[in-house]
């Protein structure tokens, strides 16, 4: 079992007043020669360290350490380049970075971070093969302890007999409230927004009579599917009922002339499978799986595939692998429905024969060892569901909105009641947006049920944002690989369910979820892991509270963000490491104060445009609080404000 790691921290962000200069080595170019610098060597070794203007990587000097002799079995701490007396903060994040070559293949250089003084603990060292050609090494580091004057920066180089040429050697101080490598670029999420179209056409002169009792589906469809691209199907006040599930077409609005009165109330007769909903953002249309042909990084733009000739630009492609055993920590994890849970949407911008130009850096590590596997598919893209009410009377399976091969798409505006299974379900799709929204009670609460909004296996890049949430189960959820998703500015109240304990409302729910943002939301209650296995890396919980129960990290979910919240109580189970926690107001105390200012935002650099004036940031443990602009909504009695 792992040990908890919570570090707790003290940052200086680039803001003004900031105290510290970013970068910590002295003479890291070696242009001032070795000082700064100092050079010692093992009894049994003969060095040598100095500068020389040899093919330096950069400027006109760089260092050069000559490893003469070593002893029959050398070991590669004995000859070292080192600088001591730096100083660096508790919890401070530090990229370490330099480059370097050697004159023989092979020699094996330790970069080492560790306390200049007795005991002389080591905090961190990376091994690094060079080659004959400069290349750059860096990792990250979290310092563990403030050392003022008492670190020491190593190079290690006592591999075997050889001459090693080191040049912009730096400790940097990565001004990030958040840990650089465990994020996502939040800002892309949701798309951009879409405006509201004109009307086209209505659903009453397609044959949709309200208040009578009779079946609207085929009217609401046909005047659907007459709509042109770029404008709206216009709903009328009234009630009308509708038997069967409405397909949405590409760039087409389905817009009712108020959230409230303009409504339409959904029994499917218990109609069930994959992707049923009431209103579908749904297409089938998928190409045959292609293998990789060699491994994927996250942060690649471009995918290798085994024929390249079967794609095209501006097809959306379908990223998975095969679910690692990491994702598992019980047995009954491994469950049918949640196979090749992780994997992402992208957009091929380019062909380059067998490699395929992504319109963005991958969120996940695709090895071969995986069996990474694409395909093409065709998504519904920039439809709009806007100013209705929705109400499901039957107890089916399905959601009320299911996005399935979605991009771009929208749900806004809009009162919904009832649920099956969800509110809102999305998977495999990306871009998507869920906002200004009242989503309350379900039709069942047990078994899967009586969930808010859902970003499932291979979403990414979704916003969720300003929606009030009430009497549910859980009301928002990352599961399955979801990825780079945002739920924002939300309020969720009386979170429901009929067996014991106290059910999460913002709820991690397993097979691997990463690289979300959970901002500014009201809540009662968060759960990471909560059941179905272990999250994924990089999910963050910022600026959040949570009223009345507690924040919960359990079950190995290791490497989150749990910053500037308040909560009442922050649980972490045996097993979590890496857990970056600062600058949370737990039951009215700081599990860490610190010296700087934490940002207003993690993904937008200006208040969103419902703001209304309040003060930026409002929610977090270094403001004093207020109410966001759904909580106004509610207390003045209209949770849901139309479009126009």
């Amino acid at each position: 079992m792992g040990t908890i790691r919570i570090w707790v921290t003290v940052l200086v962000l680039a803001v003004s007043g900031a105290a510290q200069a970013p970068e910590m080595i002295a003479n890291g170019s070696f242009e001032s020669g070795l000082s700064s610098w100092s050079g010692t060597q093992s009894l049994g070794y003969t060095a040598s360290f100095n500068t020389t203007t040899n093919a330096p990587m950069s400027g006109a000097w760089c260092a050069v350490v000559d490893v003469l002799d070593t002893p029959v079995s050398p070991q590669g701490w004995r000859v070292q380049l080192r600088q001591s007396g730096l100083s660096c903060l508790h919890g401070e994040t530090y990229r370490v970075r330099f480059s370097a070559r050697s004159e023989s293949v092979g020699s094996r250089v330790t970069a080492v971070l560790m306390k200049n003084s007795s005991p002389y603990s080591t905090y961190r060292y990376e091994n690094f093969d060079l080659g004959s050609s400069w290349e750059t090494y860096e990792f990250l580091w979290m310092c563990p302890a403030t050392l003022g004057g008492d670190l020491r920066f190593t190079l290690w180089c006592g591999s075997q007999p050889d001459t090693l040429y080191f040049d912009d050697v730096s400790l940097e101080l990565i001004d990030s409230s958040i840990d650089p490598d465990n994020r996502a670029n939040w800002s892309a999420a949701g798309g951009g927004e879409i405006a509201i179209r004109p009307v086209a056409t209505s659903i009453t002169g397609f044959g949709a009579i309200s208040d009578d009792g009779v079946d609207d589906s085929a009217a609401i469809q046909a005047a659907l599917n007459a709509t042109p691209p770029g404008f709206s199907c216009f709903v009328p006040n009234g009630v009308f009922d509708v038997d069967h599930p409405i397909q949405m077409p590409d760039e087409v609005t389905l817009l009712g002339g108020s959230p409230t009165e303009s409504q339409m109330v959904f029994d499917l007769s218990g109609a069930a499978g994959e992707g049923i909903a009431a209103i579908e953002f749904v297409k089938w249309q998928r190409d045959d799986y292609v293998e990789l042909a060699s491994s994927s990084l996250a942060g690649d733009g471009a995918i290798s595939v085994t024929d390249g000739s079967l794609f095209s630009v501006g097809r959306l492609l379908e990223v998975s692998r095969a679910n690692q055993a990491e994702m598992y920590t019980s047995p009954s994890f491994d469950v049918p429905w949640a196979q090749r849970a992780v994997g992402e949407v992208v957009r091929i911008v380019g062909v380059q024969e067998g490699e395929l130009i992504l319109d963005r850096p991958l969120h996940y590590d695709y090895p071969l060892a995986s069996l990474p596997k694409v395909r093409q598919f065709v998504a519904v893209e920039g439809s709009v569901v806007e100013n209705l009410s929705i109400r499901r009377t039957d107890i089916g399976e399905g959601y009320t909105f299911g996005m399935r091969h979605a991009v771009g798409c929208v749900v806004r505006n809009v009162e919904s009641s009832d649920a099956t299974i969800a509110h809102v379900w999305i998977s495999t799709s990306a871009d998507c947006r869920v906002e200004g929204c009242y989503f309350h009670h379900a039709l069942g609460y047990g078994g899967g049920r009586g969930y808010g909004v859902v970003c499932g296996g291979k979403v990414r890049d979704s916003l969720v944002w300003n929606n009030a949430f009430d009497h549910l189960r859980h009301s928002m959820m990352v599961k399955e690989g979801a990825s780079g998703n945002v739920f924002a500015f939300n309020l969720s109240t009386n979170a429901w369910w009929p067996g014991s304990g106290d059910p999460a409302d913002i709820s991690f729910h397993g097979h691997w979820p990463s690289l979300n943002l959970f901002e500014s939301n009201v809540c009662e209650k968060v759960s990471m892991a909560d059941y179905w296995g272990p999250c994924g890396p990089g999910n963050t919980l910022f600026r959040n509270h949570a009223e009345g129960f507690q924040l919960e990290v359990r079950d190995h979910s290791n490497h989150q963000n749990l910053v500037g919240n308040r909560m009442p109580l922050v649980f972490v189970q045996w097993g979590v490491f890496d857990l970056r926690a600062h600058s949370n107001l737990v039951g009215g105390s700081f599990d860490w104060t610190w010296n700087g200012s934490l940002p207003p935002s993690q993904f937008l650099a200006t208040p969103p445009p419902f703001w209304a004036g309040k003060p930026w940031p409002l929610l977090g443990s270094d403001v004093p609080g207020g109410t966001l602009p759904v909580q106004d909504r509610i207390l003045a009695g209209q949770p849901v404000t139309p479009s126009f």
